[in-house]
């Protein structure tokens, strides 16, 4: 997968340097969180769920919203942040042509 590939997701380059040199090994586990505030506009609050939808499966992992959570997830849903860290189980190595890390 290509830096410029996943900049659209997430609305923010990510370093090609780094992830040539900061490789993760294949299997890894992929469970994207997001904050979900019911208190922001539907249309604001749907577009960032969709962003954040569209980077787990870029990353071929799973998507979580955590709600009502506001902007530090891990303070107001911590159970939603502990679950997937605790249940995490290596997938099986994907082959070298498919890997989205390492490019």
């Amino acid at each position: 997968m290509s830096p410029r590939a996943l900049a659209p997701v997430v609305r923010a380059p990510v370093p090609a340097a780094l992830r040539r040199s900061r490789t993760l090994p294949s299997g890894l586990p992929v469970t994207v969180i997001a904050a979900d505030d019911p208190r922001r506009a539907a249309l604001r609050r749907e577009r960032w769920l969709a962003r954040r939808r569209g980077l787990a499966a870029v990353l071929g992992g799973a998507f979580r919203p955590g709600a009502p959570a506001g902007h530090l997830l891990v303070l107001d849903r911590p159970g939603d942040v502990a679950d997937p860290v605790l249940h995490a189980r290596v997938r099986p190595p994907l082959p070298e042509g498919r890997r989205a890390h390492g490019r």
